[in-house]
């Protein structure tokens, strides 16, 4: 039986990629801020992962086979409870220090385990004369988030050079899935059109209805991550959908699956404190990730949103009257 370590557990992908797993017969840990679950679903204390011996006896004592490292640090404008150096701080430590001593602990404790590193499309930027994104494109990263995630996709491929641990990155476009947090574009969109059905809002603000995203649904995008540690030889590859839809796209057909016409309650307003962007939207190119692993979607844009929908109604169910 396969031993996977997911770190990120909570989050969507963690999820997602534990109900694969699972699915699979994998024998999982999972690793969060607040808990470590055990294989039989059994609660232990946390596990700080930025500590090299917390991390080092994690590896020595669970011996993993596959280990996926999904933990990240988001940060939304909206959220005022975190200053910019701390946002760096925090992005740096989780990103990178603590990838490298899950790395250094896999050279000592697990040299023949395997590791999933999740980077992003954040890596790049796209232009006219490169889109869409593969491997060869060149990186350049925006922001806090995509510098600390080069750095780590760079640890993971000097590890491969220097080290010959299997670990591999995975530039993960746009996933989305009922499991995101609501301050995403696609939960927002979804959790209001729920809400304007049964009457509980009147109006959905969006943006920017031009913006264009390549957009994946999670589970498919977790099943890449199972198939590339199974490849013959380590790679580092983008995964996403190849597809572009725009935001007006995915509020359409949310207003359509429930029966509503979307120009009847979508408002477009500029945010006059985002600055405009010329850049090029993102649009991956996952024939590489196709070619190696068998890889291919299985919910498309259009049955995402409709599951996302389904499920949003389950979460916003009415409670029963008294």
């Amino acid at each position: 039986m396969t031993k996977s370590l997911i770190i990120g557990a909570n989050g969507q992908d963690g999820w997602f990629l534990g109900q694969h797993l699972r699915a699979c017969d994998h024998e999982i840990w999972g690793i969060s801020r607040t808990k470590t679950i055990d294989p039989k679903g059994s609660p232990l204390p946390a596990i700080d992962i930025t500590d090299p011996d917390a991390v080092a006896s994690l590896i020595s004592d669970t011996h993993p086979d596959h280990i996926y490292f999904l933990a990240a640090v988001h940060h939304s404008s909206d959220d005022p409870g975190q200053t910019s150096q701390r946002i760096k701080e925090l992005s740096h430590k989780v990103h990178v220090v603590s990838l490298q001593n899950f790395l250094t602990a896999m050279e000592k404790h697990a040299p023949s385990a395997r590791m999933f590193y999740a980077a992003s499309s954040h890596l790049f930027a796209a232009k006219s004369t490169d889109a869409p994104i593969s491997e060869t494109s060149p990186f350049a990263p925006q922001g806090i988030y995509g510098h600390t995630k080069l750095q780590g996709v760079r640890l993971c491929q000097n590890a491969r050079k220097n080290q010959n641990l299997f670990a591999v990155s995975g530039y993960l476009f746009n996933h989305e899935s009922w499991r995101r947090k609501p301050d995403f574009l696609s939960r927002k969109i979804v959790q209001s059109v729920v809400r304007i059905l049964r009457g509980q809002q009147s109006e959905l603000i969006l943006h920017n209805l031009s913006a264009q995203v390549d957009w994946s649904f999670a589970a498919d995008v977790v099943r890449a991550m199972h198939l590339m540690l199974q490849m013959d030889e380590p790679d580092d590859l983008v995964i996403a959908s190849g597809k572009l839809h725009s935001v007006q796209d995915f509020a359409q057909q949310a207003f359509e699956t429930v029966g509503l016409e979307w120009r009847d309650y979508v408002t477009e307003e500029p945010d006059q404190q985002q600055k405009p962007t010329l850049v090029q939207p993102l649009v991956g190119d996952a024939s590489r990730l196709r070619r190696l692993t068998g890889w291919s979607p299985k919910v498309d844009f259009r049955q995402m949103i409709e599951l996302m929908i389904e499920m949003e109604l389950e979460y916003l169910r009415p409670e029963p009257a008294n």
